[in-house]
């Protein structure tokens, strides 16, 4: 360490080391319900039939046997209403889940590409409405529309269906709005109006030229709406029980407890399957993480 960076080092000030150490400890209480989890996980013996806690050195077992045996057992039995009954396994859950969270990500990012581009490029009354309408809607919570919204796509016919989560997750609503109009906003017009002049129309100029320019923030903001409806069994729970995923699976076997005659309800197991389900998109956010992340960089127009 050079001297330039021993005097910053110490330097840094009472509240700055305050607020360092704070957050050093909240992220080691973070971490260490993460290594607990992992290590209950992985243990094999009914350690945790009364009470949670951390097992003494000789009742612990290690063992991988509770992963294998999500693969094999877990499972969700559904009943509609319409009296059918579904079944669905691992595989199926994670098909599942893979298109209801591309689907409303992909809605999600469409709805509020289309109209951040519209209020951003055209400076009209209107569009300075829509801008003001976003930040009182998130200013003001918005309570008891779900009813509504069940009304509306049981009398589409799209409840019970996956191209309803398109219709439901087509909403710019939210800070992600905010961003992709900011970007839209400060790119320079002299990409669009170079296309104008080479006769692109309006559609050419908004998906193949601003489009791949705002790319990297549409891609990030994609993939944290799809860890989010991943996460999410809130929307399967309400709308979509025909098409159980993997978080839907997880919560109802949370819900069932006390029950260790089967397998899939211990403790130990809940917790496999848990992390299984946040294994996908923790590799997806390490995979891509640089790519996603990174500034928007673009050339300069020549004069």
């Amino acid at each position: 360490m050079t001297k330039t960076k021993k005097k910053k080092f110490f330097k840094m000030g009472l509240v700055n080391w305050i607020i360092l150490i704070v957050l050093s400890l909240y992220v080691i209480l973070l971490c260490s319900y993460l290594l607990f989890g992992l290590f209950t996980s992985v243990n094999t013996i009914p350690v945790y039939d009364e009470k949670i806690y951390f097992p003494g050195a000789k009742e612990w077992k290690w063992g991988f046997k509770n992963y294998v045996n999500v693969f094999k057992s877990f499972s969700v039995t559904e009943t509609l209403s319409n009296q059918t009954t579904i079944q669905a396994d691992f595989f199926a859950m994670t098909f599942n889940s893979i298109l209801f969270a591309g689907l409303a990500a992909f809605a999600k990012c469409a709805a509020i590409y289309l109209v951040a581009y519209a209020t951003s490029r055209y400076a009209y009354v209107f569009s300075k409405l829509i801008y003001t309408f976003v930040i009182v809607a998130m200013v003001i919570p918005i309570i008891g529309s779900t009813p509504s919204q069940i009304v509306i796509i049981k009398a589409l016919g799209l409840y019970e269906k996956m191209t309803g989560v398109a219709l439901v997750a087509f909403s710019f609503l939210g800070m992600y709005f905010l961003v992709v109009h900011a970007v839209l906003q400060a790119l320079p017009k002299d990409y669009a109006e170079a296309a104008y002049l080479d006769g692109a129309s309006e559609w050419t100029v908004m998906i193949k030229i601003m489009l791949p320019l705002v790319w990297p923030t549409i891609a990030t903001i994609f993939l944290i709406v799809f860890i989010e409806n991943w996460n999410s069994y809130g929307y399967i729970l309400i709308y979509l029980r025909s098409y159980p995923t993997l978080s839907y699976g997880v919560f109802k076997q949370l819900q069932t407890s006390g029950d260790y005659s089967n397998l899939m309800y211990h403790p130990t197991m809940k917790i496999a399957g848990a992390y299984l389900v946040a294994l996908p998109v923790i590799t997806l956010f390490i995979v891509f993480r640089n790519k996603l992340m990174k500034n928007v960089t673009m050339g300069g127009v020549k004069e």
